[in-house]
C-alpha cells in the first residue's frame, strides 16, 4: 500500500473503490482485463515466456466460471530485444490464445 491506512479519508476512499469494483464485477456485461507484464528487463526476473502464458491461462481458468470477460496480456519488452525473437515468441503466444485470452507485444519507449 502506498497510502496511510490509518487516515479515515484514505480508508473511506478504499472502501468506495472496493464497492465500485464489486459492482463492475457483478455486472453481467463483458469485462476486459489487461495484464501488463515486463519481459526480459534487467529489473524483472521473468525471462520465461511459458510463465507468462501459464499465468494468463490460470487467470482465465479462475475467472471463466464467474465472469464474462476478455483478458489481454501485454508483454512489454525493452527495445533492445531481437525482432526475430519477438516474432517467434508471438507465434508461441498466439498458439495459446482462446476465446477469452489474447496476447500482444509492445515496446517500452525510452
Amino acid at each position: 500500500m502506498h497510502h496511510d491506512i490509518t487516515n479515515q479519508l484514505v480508508i473511506d476512499s478504499l472502501n468506495r473503490k472496493i464497492v465500485r469494483t464489486k459492482n463492475v464485477l457483478n455486472n453481467k456485461q463483458k469485462k476486459i482485463f489487461i495484464y501488463y507484464r515486463h519481459y526480459y528487463w534487467s529489473f524483472n526476473l521473468c525471462s520465461d515466456l511459458n510463465v507468462l502464458i501459464n499465468e494468463s491461462l490460470d487467470f482465465c481458468k479462475m475467472y471463466k466460471k464467474k465472469y464474462n470477460f476478455y483478458l489481454l496480456t501485454l508483454i512489454v519488452s525493452d527495445q533492445k530485444i531481437d525482432t526475430d525473437k519477438i516474432n517467434s515468441e508471438v507465434t508461441l503466444l498466439r498458439q495459446n490464445e482462446n476465446t477469452n485470452l489474447k496476447f500482444d507485444f509492445l515496446y517500452k519507449k525510452k
